[in-house]
């Protein structure tokens, strides 16, 4: 029969520490530092391109996301912060593409 004595009482909180630390980092992952500065790059550049004017769905779109990233990096949910920089880095690159066909095709070259 096994009996507890003071000495597994001791072992007991901290193995209960260790198990709830491994389940926190593997919850949070590592955070999408790439994904995040490539968003950014992509909405950077789409503004340049006046994106924001000629199609603004698109850009709006890419903002929503990119703040949604944010306040998910902000709270740790990092693959969810991962997965909203890389859509709206798709969506910015897409608004961006756009407006350089549109202009392109008007002969409006001053970016």
């Amino acid at each position: 029969m096994f009996r507890f004595t003071n000495s597994h009482h001791s072992v007991i909180p901290v193995v209960s520490g260790l198990i709830c630390f491994s389940f926190l980092v593997s919850c949070a992952g590592l955070p999408p530092i790439k994904e995040y500065s490539l968003a950014r790059e992509a909405i950077s550049q789409a503004e340049k391109h006046k994106a924001d004017k000629h199609y603004p769905g698109y850009y709006g779109k890419a903002l929503k996301l990119y703040r949604s990233g944010e306040s998910a990096f902000k709270d740790r949910y990092y693959d969810r912060a991962g997965d909203r920089f890389e859509e709206a880095a798709e969506y910015a690159e897409r608004s961006e593409d756009l407006t350089r066909i549109k202009r392109a095709r008007v002969g409006d070259h001053g970016f």
